[in-house]
């Protein structure tokens, strides 16, 4: 229970992120990308999650009924290695996004008829969606600065 909890939280992100994507799509001609960011960078982030959770499962599985750990393995990396292929390409595509979105910094929200308007949910979910990764990746670092000081 307290599984599925969790992957209904890590997946609410992605599921905002396609619906806002989706609803907002023709509405920022100052980067029409970024609606497509969103919906692509959701769509990926869900993919992935899945994906990891399939192949832990799959795993395990393998290991109960064939026993040949060897065989598992070889299935597992090859899980690993698709995994490992989705997070270059969302890699690349966060970069993209960073491009994007910061270009764009800071559009007219409100007149709709000009070049420079991005309608401001869309824009603003998304830009903060960006700041906010980068506030949890320097978080992690720090975190894990601060174990690895303390545990030597």
């Amino acid at each position: 229970m307290i599984f599925l909890v969790v992957v209904g939280i890590s997946l609410s992100v992605p599921i905002t992120m396609i619906v806002i994507g989706a609803i907002y799509k023709d509405q920022c001609p100052a980067e029409p990308y970024i609606p497509i960011f969103l919906i692509v960078s959701g769509t990926f982030t869900i993919v992935a999650t899945l994906l990891s959770i399939f192949a832990g499962m799959m795993y395990q599985c393998q290991l109960i009924c064939c026993g040949d750990e060897d065989e598992c393995a070889t299935v597992h990396s090859c899980m690993l290695c698709f995994y490992g292929l989705i997070g270059i390409f969302m890699m690349a595509w966060f970069i993209a996004g960073n491009v994007w979105i910061y270009r764009t910094h800071e559009p007219n929200y409100y007149d709709v008829e000009a070049d420079d308007y991005c309608h401001k949910t869309l824009y603003l979910f998304s830009f903060w969606l960006l700041n906010g990764t980068y506030i949890l990746m320097g978080s992690s670092c720090c975190l894990g600065c601060c174990c690895g000081y303390f545990a030597s």
